[in-house]
């Protein structure tokens, strides 16, 4: 018999496979393994990517368009010059900022040399900057020699990051600047030691070459010196101000040098910067072609002397100087046979009455040895001294010559150190005098004077002015009279435009304005003149009457920039002028 099944519509046999089960999603996953596997691969690394990105920026600290930065400095420079640059920055926030932090990345074969405020690292990258105010900026000033081929762009990129007091986050802000390299045809460097002491001489040198390939005529160096430096040689000697050498003709590959000497004085533990020019002479001024600089740092000496002065800054005449000098070992060892010395420079001083205690006075020179002052002949480890001197000032000048200055400058030396170490200048301005003297004269009408009965007077005033020129010259008066004393009239006729009368305050004003140095000395005397109709009353009678009070002049002496005043005059009596006829007639009101 047959076993087959058939289909009993189609009367066809079914399927081999037809009662086989069917492949599950098991199955389909061992089928398709592989492809699966990669894709579960692919994902996870996208996921990863993402991550990461987000990660990153996070990190990133936001930047905030009302905090500005910008670097300012040359377009395009001669390659191996010294370049500036300023980067400022600014808080357009309406709060402060705190936390600041200026990070500066510089080009390839960039020198740093120097920066205003000083770099927190060596290589002048970072810088802790103070708070800034809302509204405010703030700048940082960067100088570094920049070397590079011709048309070679140089970039400059300076990073800020700060805190604001009303967010916890943190904020950048960057910006860049590009500098362009031209050929280099002056080369120019200054070379020294790194540390000097205070008051030691040190020498540094300065370096020049042509490579320019063709020659300069004229050409020049000239140096500037940091305050406190004190010269004393240099090779070649210079040709004027002790910081300008004339090179004259400088040929192609010329290679010079200058070796300069002198003594730097400031703070022990602060940088001073000595900075020169090279260029060509144009209509005798120079035309600078490439600029350096080298910094010094200062160390303490082993031997130290400082000065102090009373009174300090600014003298005036008749006045006594004293001066006191305080000396110091502080080297680990004792200092033998130590010598002080002082000299002292002006003409407005009077050598011939200079007193100095236990020290020798050799025409304006003070010296003190252990002959004199036992405690010099060892001074030990950490040990100190004082020593003291006075000497006067003049009451009068008896030269023209303004904005005098009165200068001492000491020394101390010893067997272990026999180079003087030179302490720091004291120097001090003399403050002009501004003189005036009022005088009268009787004019017209009751002589003596009557009640009720009218007096004419004319009132001068002089001025004088010995040493500075002085600025905003005025004379100021009182008159303790009725208004209508007032005579309005001003002699010369040129001081009539500068004399005011103030009925309110009854107060009398001549303004001269500027006032030149020796009116009175050595060209004459300003003066004006002005009258007074006096009618006295019944209270007047049996005394001489108050003309002005609270007479003075004052002006600000340009010199040492401070106001100065004549002596005051508290009144002017009628008994006070003069006059023949007051005199011969009485000065009381009858």
């Amino acid at each position: 018999m047959d076993d087959r099944i058939l289909d009993p519509i189609n009367r066809q046999d079914f399927p081999e496979d037809f009662n086989q089960p069917k492949p599950g999603w098991w199955d389909w996953m061992k089928t398709h393994a592989l492809a699966l596997t990669s894709g579960i691969l692919i994902l996870i690394l996208i996921i990863v990517a993402g991550l990461w990105f987000l990660r990153d920026q996070g990190e990133q600290a936001p930047e905030n368009p009302n905090v500005l930065l910008s670097i300012k400095g040359p377009d395009s420079i001669a390659s191996g010059n010294e370049a500036e640059y300023r980067v400022i920055y600014t808080n357009g926030e309406n709060t402060d900022l705190s936390g600041i932090t200026l990070e500066v990345f510089y080009p390839s074969n960039f020198k740093f040399a120097s920066a205003t405020p000083e770099s927190v690292s060596a290589n002048g990258q970072r810088f802790n900057l103070p708070v800034l105010r809302q509204g405010q900026s703030g700048e940082v000033r960067i100088r570094g020699k920049l070397v590079g081929t011709t048309g070679e762009s140089k970039e400059v990129r300076a990073k800020l990051t700060y805190t604001m007091s009303n967010f916890s986050s943190e904020f950048t802000t960057d910006t860049t600047f590009t500098t362009a390299m031209r050929a280099p045809e002056l080369e120019l460097e200054i070379t020294g030691p790194i540390d000097v002491y205070n008051g030691q001489s040190t020498t540094f040198t300065v370096n020049y070459r042509n490579v320019s390939g063709k020659e300069f005529d004229v050409s020049a160096i000239d140096l500037t010196y940091p305050g406190g430096f004190e010269f004393i040689s240099s090779q070649p000697a210079p040709t004027k101000n002790n910081n300008y050498w004339a090179l004259g003709k400088l040929p192609v590959d010329a290679v010079g040098k200058i070796e300069v000497t002198g003594n730097f004085i400031s703070d022990p533990g602060t940088e001073v910067q000595v900075s020169g020019d090279l260029g060509l002479v144009i209509n005798n001024t120079l035309a600078p072609q490439i600029h350096a600089s080298a910094r010094f740092k200062l160390q303490g000496s082993k031997l130290a002397v400082t000065q102090q002065s009373f009174p300090g800054e600014i003298v005036k005449l008749g006045e006594t100087i004293q001066v006191t000098l305080k000396y110091a070992n502080y080297d680990k060892v004792g200092q033998s046979n130590v010598v002080v010395s002082t000299t002292l420079e002006g003409t407005a001083l009077d050598l011939t009455k200079l007193k100095a205690s236990n020290g020798i006075v050799t025409g304006n020179t003070i010296t003190w040895k252990s002959a004199t002052v036992p405690n010099l002949s060892l001074l030990s480890p950490n040990q100190t001294g004082e020593l003291t001197f006075t000497v006067p000032v003049k009451s009068g000048i008896t030269t023209n010559i303004k904005n005098q200055t009165i200068t001492s400058t000491t020394s101390i030396l010893s067997d272990q150190n026999s180079s003087p170490v030179k302490g720091t200048p004291l120097q001090l301005k003399l403050a002009s005098e501004l003189g005036m003297i009022i005088s009268g004269s009787y004019v017209s009408g009751a002589m003596p004077m009557q009640v009720g009965q009218s007096t004419t007077f004319d009132i001068n005033i002089l001025l004088t002015n010995l040493g500075n020129d002085i600025s905003d010259t005025a004379v100021i008066a009182s008159m303790p009279l009725p208004v209508g004393s007032w005579g309005d009239v001003i002699q010369p006729d040129a001081e009539k435009t500068n004399v005011t009368f103030d009925r309110n305050a009854s107060k009398i004003r001549w303004r001269i304005g500027d006032l030149p140095a020796f009116v009175g000395k050595f060209s004459p005397a300003r003066t004006m003149t002005f009258r007074l109709n006096v009618t006295p009353s019944e209270g007047d009678r049996g005394r001489s009457m108050t003309l002005l009070r609270d007479i003075q002049a004052s002006g600000v002496d340009t010199f040492t920039s401070k106001e100065i005043a004549s002596t005051k005059l508290n009144q002017l009596l009628v008994s006070d002028l003069d006059d023949d006829v007051i005199d011969s007639k009485g000065s009381t009101v009858e």
